[in-house]
């Protein structure tokens, strides 16, 4: 994926939920409401094992007050940047620079996912 990122290789990635979102007519509380379902639905692939790492860890040491500090901390880092991005889309937008950093933010983030995937590699 660090490749992908890194645009030296293009892997086909499904798209089976893409469209999804699009087909949401509705508006209002309903609207909301059922774009929010369809768009947990599609992240939910990733937000899954990391919640299944956090439960398992719950259940294994019994703690319920701590494990209830660790699903709060966690949808705060689920939720805490989604609604900073959605506040500050407007102003984001008046900035058409960003569109130029964008490129270099991917090429980044795809060389941090190869130097940890080799760290990862050479720790096992």
């Amino acid at each position: 994926m660090g490749l992908q990122l890194g645009h030296i290789i293009t892997l086909p990635l499904p798209d089976w939920g893409a469209g999804l979102r699009d087909r949401v007519n509705l508006r209002g509380v309903w609207g909301a409401l059922l774009l929010g379902l369809v768009s947990g639905f599609v992240a939910s692939g990733c937000a899954t094992p990391a919640l299944a790492a956090i439960l398992t860890l719950v259940m294994s040491q019994g703690a319920i007050g701590y494990g209830a500090s660790l699903l709060f901390v966690y949808g705060l880092g689920r939720g805490v940047p989604i609604v900073l991005v959605g506040t500050f889309t407007g102003w984001l937008k008046s900035i058409p620079r960003w569109m130029e950093v964008t490129g270099l933010v991917e090429r980044l983030s795809g060389a941090l996912l190869v130097v940890i995937g080799m760290y990862f590699l050479w720790m096992a």
